[in-house]
């Protein structure tokens, strides 16, 4: 039963791996090769075995899931787009395009910036720029911002 336990313990960190340094699905497709060999064991033991194997394995995979979502939706790995449902790309750019605002992380060349509320992927092609500094919008390509910092003695 230890070596049920460690094939499944693996797959589920194989699957947060990939979720996190994109392999292409190969550490997945492996992960689900390790969960298959597991439970073919477990059912070897007896079909009591299996199913409960089965369920844990269900339920250890959602606690999985909810743990890479957690983490995913902070990264940059997963966009949360800058476009609202009901907004094209022309009308983020008329709405945004010599805007102001602050950087929510540093952008090396890319980032986060907040305007007006609202958490935008921007970069910036000019210099890096720190957290928490003034940046203007001065163009927009698809749903990232292009922004240049704004220099504190040009005000």
């Amino acid at each position: 039963m230890d070596l049920i336990v460690v094939l499944i313990a693996v797959a589920g960190v194989l699957v947060l791996i990939d979720v996190f340094i994109p392999t292409f699905g190969l550490l997945t497709v492996s992960a689900v090769g390790l969960i298959v060999w597991a439970h073919v064991l477990a059912f070897r033991r007896g079909f009591l075995t299996g199913v409960l194997c089965l369920l844990a394995t269900l339920a250890y995979l959602g606690l999985d899931a909810l743990v890479a979502y957690h983490y995913a939706r902070r990264s940059s790995l997963i966009h949360r787009g800058a476009l609202s449902q009901d907004e094209a790309p022309g009308e983020l750019r008329t709405r945004l395009l010599d805007a102001e605002g602050v950087t929510e992380t540093p952008l090396r060349p890319s980032g986060k910036v907040k305007i007006d509320g609202a958490v935008y992927d921007a970069k910036c092609d000019v210099s890096f720029v720190d957290a928490h500094r003034p940046v203007r919008v001065v163009g927009v390509r698809g749903s990232q911002l292009n922004v240049k910092p704004v220099n504190s003695d040009s005000r």
